[in-house]
């Protein structure tokens, strides 16, 4: 049997070995990360849309381009000489499924060099090779078309007691995408329940009763962080023969986010590091521009990108009237609330005609996520557009970019958050003795007019 006492003095060395000095340790819990990056989830809620949906798939319809261009399949030239016919091949990518295509006799053509033809006939229609005759307006000139050239319709021109051209048609194109099942869980014993922990509060303030709810909003964060992580970078999963889960077999569904959204519908532009320059934002104003994009664009950026764009532009937002700026967007988008559109933080810049609301997305630079080695994603940045269009069912004006969660009747998953108790105050269902703590939510990206957005990626 060891011996209980021992010649010794009440010294620090000796003491510290039975652990019962009271520890120098401040009651509060550092939150070293900060929020640790919702940025997206966070706009959603404060300038997007949220709509619930009763079925996995939702979709929209978009109106397409009502006039058109065409391309010239191959090189080709006048063989009569000046002021002769020049018949050219539509290009395939000028030719729908059904080979449908929109130039018609009677078309007024411009040339990249401001020369007027005439379209005079057009044969082949219903098949996949469709020639179209035309006849310049001027009797000096020799029609010549280069493989690729992409002609214009500017006008129409008909002769005396012609008839009508035939009818031209506007299609639409299908938007689609899934809710996605996203899922945490906490799980605590009843004895580390009870057992208690120094330090007793946040930084904020906010109190810990006991360790185990600090646990309860570290899942949380990790769920948003989640239907953040879902919302931006999701890709819509159409691999149904093998992504299903092993426990149910039923396939596992994905949504599209917000980066591959603008992938695939918008436009991608390229710049080498350290190299932004105004030139770049130039080249996206005028894309917007081509795009017929309103005149208040949020401008979402990874810190690398935001720097870069800020000694580009420093000059630029050194003139900027931020109040004016700030007040603009508050009318227009939130109802005149300025407080609410000082509370997204937004930087604001006014140039090319827009006023653009930056923010720095500090999730693109988050050590455990899109900032972690290998990852360029701190290069990152996106326009999206804060125009409203109006739903074609509820005919409101909403948001061009938003969420869509599950719901019937009084069931919402837009958050679920539960308790599976065997331990702890309450009644107890479980044998087990464990709290469990749960959460759950189906929800999905919901995009619109991604031909306006614009991806900025660094090379």
């Amino acid at each position: 049997m060891a011996t209980n006492s021992i010649q010794a003095p009440y010294a620090s060395e000796i003491v510290s070995v039975f652990d019962i000095d009271k520890p120098e340790i401040l009651n509060t819990l550092f939150r070293a990360k900060g929020d640790q990056g919702l940025e997206l989830f966070q706009i959603i809620q404060t300038m997007g849309f949220k709509y619930p949906t009763a079925q996995v798939e939702y979709s929209h319809f978009e109106e397409n381009w009502k006039h058109e261009t065409f391309q010239v399949a191959s090189t080709t030239t006048a063989p009569g000489g000046p002021g002769q016919f020049l018949e050219i091949r539509l290009a395939a990518s000028s030719l729908d499924a059904q080979n449908n295509f929109y130039p018609r006799k009677g078309d007024q053509v411009m040339f990249p060099d401001r020369t007027i033809a005439v379209i005079t006939a057009i044969t082949g229609a219903g098949s996949a090779n469709v020639d179209v005759t035309m006849v310049p307006v001027d009797n000096t000139i020799t029609l010549s078309a280069a493989d690729g050239l992409t002609l214009i319709i500017n006008s129409g021109a008909f002769s005396e007691g012609s008839t009508q051209p035939l009818g031209a048609f506007t299609g639409t194109s299908k938007y689609t995408n899934n809710t996605q099942i996203i899922k945490e869980t906490m799980t605590a014993t009843g004895t580390e329940m009870t057992n208690q922990k120094w330090f007793d509060k946040l930084d904020n303030g906010k109190g810990i009763p006991a360790y185990y709810i600090k646990g309860q909003q570290d899942t949380e964060y990790r769920m948003a962080l989640k239907v953040n992580g879902a919302l931006l970078f999701s890709q819509r999963s159409n691999n149904t023969a093998n992504l299903t889960d092993p426990d149910t077999g039923r396939a596992i569904r994905t949504t599209e986010g917000l980066i591959p959204f603008i992938t695939r519908t918008g436009h991608q532009k390229f710049y080498a590091g350290g190299s932004f320059s105004v030139q770049n934002f130039n080249d996206a104003v005028k894309t917007l521009d081509k795009e017929f994009a309103p005149n208040y664009i949020c401008a979402l950026n990874g810190i690398d990108l935001d720097i870069e764009i800020e000694d580009a532009l420093v000059d630029y937002f050194k003139d900027t009237n931020i109040n004016y700026a700030q007040s603009g967007m508050a009318k227009s988008l939130l109802g005149g609330n300025e407080g609410l559109a000082a509370s997204v933080g937004f930087r604001y810049l006014m140039k090319g005609q827009r006023t653009f609301g930056f923010k720095r997305m500090g999730v693109f630079s988050h050590d455990k996520l899109y900032g972690a080695p290998g990852y360029n994603t701190a290069g990152l940045g996106v326009l999206i557009p804060m125009s409203k269009v109006k739903d074609k069912k509820t005919m409101m004006e909403v948001p061009t970019f938003g969420m869509r969660y599950k719901k019937l009747g009084k069931y919402d998953r837009m958050m679920e958050v539960w308790n599976v108790n065997g331990a702890g105050v309450g009644t107890k269902v479980i044998a087990d003795d464990l709290h469990n703590f749960f959460l759950r939510c189906d929800i999905g990206f919901h995009g619109a007019a991604g031909n306006q957005m614009l991806l900025w990626d660094r090379s």
